[in-house]
């Protein structure tokens, strides 16, 4: 699922933001091999600090903007620049899983909530189709962007569509 929720509780707490969620589903054999690949790659970066071999060499090969992208996701996850050995395989594995096996509804709508969606629009169509599937009449704001992009390449830009997602105007 990979939902990070921004709840705006101290401000109101009928809103929420979910900044370029994937939502996807699955079960079976196919959630247990997407798990323990992920968690895998995942746990060798977070001991050794920095990328697998063939993951740096598929870096290099990018353009200069795509490259400080993906440093800035490698930021944002720790690796290279905080001590992560302490993360178990096991956890990460656990939590992917899970993501993947908790049933999500479709039409979610509570009376006076709105539910804010920062769509990263380079992820692809199906993604906004989700958040249409899941979520009664969300309020997307779209961005030319991959995921993640706003919160790790704008983070400036990424507190104000928050704050105006949550009517405060002051700080």
């Amino acid at each position: 699922m990979d939902i990070r929720i921004i709840l705006c509780f101290y401000c109101c707490p009928v809103r929420a933001a979910i900044g370029s969620a994937i939502l996807d589903q699955g079960g079976g054999l196919s959630a247990r091999l997407q798990a323990k690949l992920i968690s895998g790659v995942l746990h060798g970066m977070f001991q050794k600090g920095r990328l697998p071999g063939w993951m740096q060499k598929r870096l290099e090969k990018k353009a200069p903007e795509e490259r400080v992208y993906m440093e800035r996701m490698m930021e944002m996850f720790g690796i290279g620049s905080t001590d992560m050995a302490f993360v178990r395989k096991k956890s990460i594995c656990s939590q992917f899983y899970s993501d993947l096996v908790t049933p999500l509804g479709d039409g979610i709508s509570v009376p006076g909530t709105v539910v804010y969606i920062f769509y990263a629009v380079k992820m692809g169509e199906q993604y906004e189709a989700r958040y249409r599937q899941h979520f009664k009449e969300p309020d997307i704001r779209r961005f030319d962007m991959q995921h993640e992009e706003l919160l790790v390449c704008y983070p400036r830009q990424w507190v104000d569509e928050v704050r105006r997602c949550c009517d405060i105007t002051h700080i």
